[in-house]
């Protein structure tokens, strides 16, 4: 599954126009990126449901801030199929 980290972070970079190479796992987050704002971040959220073929809530929305949550989020989803 560390494909898949690999794979939203490349995502990431693109919505936020970012190299994110030099920002180790847990520092990619809202507060960290200054890209990252209400606008980019529903269109990071957009992009993520059409990858990956999955459903965020909108509470899942709001709480999605930072690498490891949107990565364990997105993780269980994908394994239920």
């Amino acid at each position: 599954m560390e494909n898949l980290k690999e794979e939203i972070k490349k995502i990431m970079e693109e919505i936020f126009g970012v190299s994110l190479k030099n920002l180790k796992d847990e520092d990619i987050s809202e507060a960290k990126i200054e890209n990252w704002d209400s606008l980019s971040h529903v269109n990071l959220m957009m992009a993520l449901e059409q990858k990956f073929n999955v459903k965020l809530s909108l509470e899942e929305i709001e709480k999605l801030r930072d690498l490891e949550s949107i990565y364990q989020t997105i993780k269980s989803k994908i394994s239920k199929g």
